[in-house]
Formats: structure tokens, C-alpha cells, sequence
């Protein structure tokens, strides 16, 4: 599940060294017995996920939302009811600084983001303000903190410039984005490891591919978006033409992905370090 380590090519022994190292932290959840962790789109489709993964392994979460959807996955599977809920935006600073004092936060998994790529599009300004801005602000609490043990965020594998070559593309291939959604989470990737490196927060970086599985609501995706289709007796739309080929990724392994990347980052190799899951 883990596909080597940036900077090193797919396959290289640099990449097979670390995938080997990674073998005995995968579902590791005794890990976060007692700690207290902070999930910012604990909201969202991987949130709900990652932060029931959590709640069941012991953890105490504290979780940000922004808004409530009574049909999401966090409502209906009752983990809502088992954390701490804080209403808030992740581009509030004084209150994310606030939320990881009071709690003494040891943890962060930052997932809060714009998620759509046709939407980011079509608004680049909120978008922005989200992946962006949410981002650096969140770092910035981390910092003044002081307190993390691990920082995980996830960005995308569409951090990668597609004008390299086509996919699929090398851990070493350069980072850039000619959309919205792809520039804002290149911003985000370079954010999070230039706070790793300035100032030693322990940032750990996951890239996943495109999620799929239980709990996803945004039918603009083809998964659920079809599912919908034919439980309605509706004709599914059929999009491209076949050729294309794209990396799906269960939600729940990405959750996991997520976990043992936030149990690594004990380890002075990880930190600062983006990792491609896929």
C-alpha cells in the first residue's frame, strides 16, 4: 500500500528500503491509545473514515467542522457523537492555536480541503482560501504550539506537472499544477514541508490517488455518481472513451495509509517527507 518515498523513482532501492521499514507500522492502532488528536474535514468522506479508525482505537479526537451534513458518513455511523466537536473554519487562526493549547494536542491529521477539482474551477478564490490559506494557518497554530508529536496532511498525486511526460509519473518528476485544484494543493505539499524543515514540526506528507468506498456523497465522482444512477434505474453516464486509466484507492486503506504515516513520524527519515499512496 505504500508506493516508495519521494525522490526516489518507483522500484529504485532507495524507494524498496523504506516500503520495507513501513511494513511493521501498517494498522498499528495501539499507537494512539490516550493521545489527543485533532482531524480538521473530519466532516468529509476520508475524515469520517480516519476519524472513526481513531475513536476506535482510544484516541481522544477533537474534530473541526465547519458546517453539518445529517446524511454524512461522521452523522449516520454515530462518531460525531464520540468526539469533541469544534465549529469553526481551518483558516481561523486564533482559533486553531486555541483548540491545540487547550486540548494539548499531540496530533494533527489536517484533511480539510476543497475537494472537487470542477469546483475548485469554477472558484478559485474559496478554493484557495481553503487549501492555501487553511493550510499555512494551521501550521502556523502547530508551530506556535509547540506541542506535536505528528502532522499529517494529506494533499493529492495531482501535485505531480502533467506537462512531464504522461502518466503515470515518477516520485521524481517536478511539482506543478495547471488548475486551481492541482496549484492549490501543490501550495499546500511545499507549505507543509517548508514548516517541517524551518521549524521542525513533525509534517509528514501523504499523496493518495482518487478514493473510492462507503460514505462518499459527491456524486460528481464517477463511483458513486454511477451507483446513484442505477439504484435510481437511471442510464448511467458513460465518461471518455475507454482508454483512460486512472489509480483508485479505497477509502479505508487510505485511512490506514494515514495512521501509519502518523505512527512513522517518530522516525527522523519521515519527517518533512512526502509518501505516495496508492
Amino acid at each position: 500500500r505504500v508506493l516508495g518515498l519521494h525522490g526516489h523513482a518507483e522500484g529504485s532501492p532507495g524507494a524498496l528500503r523504506h516500503l520495507g521499514a513501513w511494513r511493521g507500522t501498517v494498522a498499528d492502532v495501539s499507537a494512539w491509545q490516550d493521545r489527543c488528536v485533532f482531524v480538521t474535514g473530519a466532516g468529509g468522506f476520508l475524515g469520517a473514515h480516519l476519524t472513526r479508525r481513531l475513536v476506535e482505537a482510544g484516541a481522544k479526537v477533537v474534530c473541526l467542522l465547519r458546517g453539518d451534513r445529517p446524511s454524512s458518513l461522521f452523522r449516520t455511523d454515530k462518531t460525531a457523537d464520540r468526539v469533541e466537536r469544534v465549529h469553526g473554519s481551518v483558516d481561523d487562526l486564533p482559533l486553531l492555536t486555541e483548540v491545540l493549547r487547550k486540548g494539548r494536542v499531540d496530533a494533527v491529521f489536517h484533511l480539510a480541503a476543497q475537494p472537487i477539482v470542477v469546483d475548485a474551477k469554477a472558484d478559485p478564490y474559496t478554493t484557495m482560501e481553503s487549501n492555501v490559506r487553511g493550510t499555512y494557518c494551521l501550521l502556523e497554530a502547530a508551530r506556535r504550539w509547540g506541542g506535536l508529536r505528528s502532522f499529517v496532511i494529506s494533499t493529492s498525486d495531482k501535485v505531480y506537472d502533467a506537462t512531464i511526460g504522461s502518466p503515470p509519473h515518477r516520485e521524481d518528476h517536478p511539482l506543478g499544477g495547471d488548475l486551481p485544484y492541482e496549484a492549490s494543493k501543490v501550495c499546500a505539499d511545499v507549505l507543509a514541508r517548508a514548516y517541517a524543515k524551518s521549524y521542525g514540526i513533525p509534517v509528514g506528507v501523504a499523496r493518495c490517488g482518487n478514493l473510492y468506498g462507503p460514505g462518499d456523497l459527491q456524486w460528481s465522482r464517477i463511483v458513486p455518481g454511477t451507483i446513484r444512477s442505477l439504484l435510481a434505474g437511471e442510464r448511467p453516464v458513460v465518461r471518455g472513451d475507454g482508454r483512460s486509466i486512472r489509480d483508485y484507492f479505497y477509502v479505508e486503506d487510505a485511512a490506514e495509509a494515514l495512521l501509519s504515516l502518523g505512527v512513522a513520524l517518530g522516525r527522523e527519515d519521515v519527517l518533512g517527507v512526502a509518501f505516495n499512496f496508492g
